[in-house]
C-alpha cells in the first residue's frame, strides 16, 4: 500500500511522497508510528510484571539481582513491618458519597466493613485495568469485610491541570461517562465496560469517540439522550475534577494510587496487598 511504501521509502521520498499518501494509507502510518513509540516508552518506563501480562501481585525484585536470594527473607520482613504498623480500622483519604444523588461514589462492598480500600484510578491506564481486576479477585474470599472505593484520577490535562503534559486524552470524558451512566444506575457496569474498551487505541477525536461509545452504551439499554445531556451539562465532570483537587491535595504522581484503611501503599507495598487485607480481615474477625 501507499501507507507501506511511504515507511520503507528513503528519507526524501518520504517527504515527497507524502502528498500523494491518501487518508488511509497516513492513518497507517501514524499507527506504525504510534506503535513504535508506544513500545519505546514501554521498554523504558512502565512496570514489567503490568506489560508482560503477568499478575500484578508478584515481587519487584528482578531474578538478577543481587538481592533475588534474599527475596524471602526480605519480603517476610518486610511484610512483618507492613502489617504490624498498619491502621486496622476502617477509613478512607477522603470523604465519599454513597447516597442516590448526581454525587454518587462507586462503592463496592459493605459500608460496615473493617478495611477500606481506596482507588484514585485513570480508565485509560493499563496499569489501572490490572490491579482493578486482578484486586477484585482478591476480594472474592473477604466481601463482608472490604469496600472498596473507586475514586478518578485521569492523567488527561483537559481536567486534571496538575499535569504538565497530556498522557490518556481519552481518560476525563471516560471518567465522566462512567458517572453520567451511574445516574442510570450503571456505574459499575459501564466503568467496567470502559477500563476494557479497546476504542482508547484508535487514535480517533475524543468526541467522535465519545458518540461511539454512548452508542454502543444504548444498544445495551442506557438512555443515549439522558448520556448526552448529562455529558453536555459537565455536572460529572465537575465530580471528577472534585476527585482530582483530592487527589493533589493527597499527593498523588501517578494511577494507581491505592490506600487501605487511609494509608497509601508505595508501588512496592502493592505486591503485598493480598496479604495485607488477609492479615487485617483476620483481626477485624477476633
Amino acid at each position: 500500500s501507499n501507507g507501506t511504501q511511504l515507511v520503507l521509502g528513503s528519507p526524501i521520498n518520504l517527504l515527497s511522497s507524502w502528498k500523494d499518501i491518501d487518508k488511509q494509507g497516513k492513518r497507517l502510518v501514524f499507527r506504525i508510528f504510534n506503535f513504535a513509540l508506544l513500545s519505546f516508552v514501554i521498554s523504558y518506563a512502565a512496570t514489567p510484571a503490568v506489560l508482560l501480562g503477568k499478575t500484578y501481585f508478584m515481587s519487584t525484585i528482578p531474578p538478577h539481582s543481587s538481592l533475588a536470594g534474599q527475596a524471602d527473607d526480605d519480603d517476610e520482613r518486610m511484610q512483618e513491618e507492613l502489617f504490624s504498623s498498619w491502621p486496622d480500622s476502617p477509613r478512607t483519604p477522603a470523604s465519599f458519597d454513597t447516597t442516590d444523588s448526581a454525587s454518587k461514589d462507586l462503592a463496592i462492598g459493605a459500608l460496615d466493613a473493617p478495611i477500606y480500600v481506596t482507588e484514585y484510578i485513570d480508565i485509560e491506564c493499563p496499569a489501572c485495568r490490572h490491579f482493578y481486576f486482578a484486586f477484585k479477585q482478591v476480594l472474592q474470599p473477604y466481601k463482608d469485610k472490604v469496600l472498596l472505593v473507586v475514586k478518578h484520577y485521569p492523567l488527561d490535562s483537559s481536567c486534571n491541570k496538575a499535569l504538565t503534559r497530556q498522557v490518556h486524552p481519552y481518560a476525563c470524558m471516560a471518567a465522566e461517562l462512567s458517572r453520567c451512566a451511574g445516574e442510570q444506575g450503571q456505574y459499575r457496569e459501564v466503568f467496567e465496560f470502559l477500563m476494557q474498551h479497546k476504542g482508547f487505541e484508535e487514535g480517533d477525536a475524543v468526541a467522535l469517540l465519545q458518540d461511539t461509545l454512548i452508542k454502543e452504551l444504548g444498544a445495551q439499554g442506557l438512555d443515549e439522550v439522558a448520556l448526552k445531556g448529562c455529558m453536555d451539562s459537565d455536572r460529572q465532570l465537575n465530580e471528577v475534577v472534585e476527585d482530582v483537587v483530592e487527589g493533589v491535595a493527597l499527593g498523588i504522581q501517578g494511577t494507581p494510587a491505592v490506600f487501605v484503611n487511609g494509608r497509601q501503599m508505595s508501588s512496592r507495598q502493592l505486591s503485598y496487598i493480598p496479604q495485607l487485607i488477609k492479615t487485617l480481615a483476620s483481626k477485624a474477625s477476633k
